[in-house]
């Protein structure tokens, strides 16, 4: 389903037009039951998706849920499917893997700091360091604050989303990745350090 407007209920829109063409032939699945108190603790912490990279906060009391079945395999993965739909279906399925969060020193985070340029979205990204903490600057007079989350993986203010910065196989940044909603994967090359 396309919209021209980020405003627009897309979901909702496909759902309709799902409604038209297939009528009674469609039948939602039945809601999950809620998670036991038990696995919300063994199970809480801070997961990233495996298809967008994007983190999340999954509380101790089923916080961060999002009205989604999950399901924990025990060591660290999980699968949030909506409650629509049929939890094999891998368009409605997604992956997620526990992460440590990230913590950085002043001297660590001088490795993210460089220009960072994309052809497709025409614009230029500065990192750099200010007051301990990583930004990014965009012209005229921009700046985004990045708060850590996984290693390489910041949340952004000014509704940028997700930035991940990319490395080579030898562990040099090389890149970095915005994912928002609407944008999975952007991509700033590296143009100088």
């Amino acid at each position: 389903m396309l919209c021209n407007a980020s405003n627009a209920p897309a979901t909702q829109y496909a759902h309709a037009v799902a409604d038209v063409y297939l009528g009674d032939r469609v039948k939602p699945v039945a809601s999950a039951p809620a998670p036991t108190a038990a696995e919300m603790a063994a199970n809480a912490g801070l997961y990233r998706s495996a298809l967008t990279g994007v983190a999340m906060v999954i509380g101790k009391d089923g916080g961060g849920l999002r009205g989604r079945k999950w399901t924990f395999d025990g060591h660290g993965g999980a699968i949030a499917a909506d409650q629509t739909a049929e939890v094999s279906s891998a368009m409605t399925a997604e992956r997620y893997e526990r992460v440590a969060a990230a913590h950085y020193s002043d001297a660590q985070l001088a490795a993210f700091v460089g220009v960072y340029t994309s052809d497709e979205a025409e614009t230029v990204l500065n990192a750099a360091i200010e007051n301990h903490t990583l930004v990014l600057k965009r012209r005229p007079d921009t700046t985004i604050t990045l708060t850590p989350t996984y290693d390489d993986a910041f949340t952004a203010d000014h509704g940028l989303g997700t930035v991940i910065f990319r490395r080579d196989a030898n562990s040099r940044i090389t890149a970095l990745s915005v994912i928002e909603d609407r944008v999975w994967d952007l991509r700033f090359r590296r143009t100088q350090n």
